[in-house]
């Protein structure tokens, strides 16, 4: 993954998605950006976590939309992706205004 890129592909630093654009038939509803839950897993293969030993495997975030319901968003990965996935988690806070947490 490219550190400057959050969609490298795609050549953009920023979500290609927001909820200012919809698809076909979708209703658009804004995030509640002042509340953001956070959960993230590690691979343990030798039981308990060791947080300097296993690497991070997944992360959940979910937000609260304005107008009632959720949005969940999870990304699973091999344990050797730890960075990239980190990486993600980052863009994709900062994308959603991480700065003011």
């Amino acid at each position: 993954m490219d550190d400057k890129s959050l969609f490298p592909a795609l050549g953009i630093g920023r979500l290609p998605m927001s909820t200012s654009t919809s698809f076909e038939g979708a209703v658009v509803r804004e995030l509640d950006r002042g509340l953001f839950a956070f959960d993230i897993e590690t691979f343990s293969p030798k039981g308990f976590p060791s947080q300097t030993e296993d690497p991070i495997v997944n992360f959940s975030l979910v937000s609260p939309l304005t107008e009632g319901g959720v949005v969940a968003l999870s990304a699973i990965v091999k344990p050797n992706f730890e960075r990239e996935l980190l990486l993600l988690l980052y863009k994709l806070l900062s994308n959603l205004g991480g700065d003011a947490f």
